[in-house]
């Protein structure tokens, strides 16, 4: 199974997006802070993917 770190400050959109996520398959991390996300990074089943087209990937 897939692991995502989900990163929003916003309950309802986490949620929306938590309840559809799950229901692909995908397990999700939840965190609403960057700061608490960036800790989350130095897990080695979390990849990073910023979601804008011009971002970096790792």
């Amino acid at each position: 199974m897939k692991q995502i770190l989900l990163v929003e400050d916003d309950h309802d959109i986490a949620a929306l997006l938590r309840l559809n996520l799950e229901d692909e398959g995908y397990a999700i991390t939840h965190q609403p802070d960057g700061g608490k996300a960036l800790q989350c990074l130095g897990n080695p089943t979390l990849g990073c993917r910023d979601p804008r087209p011009d971002a970096p990937q790792r």
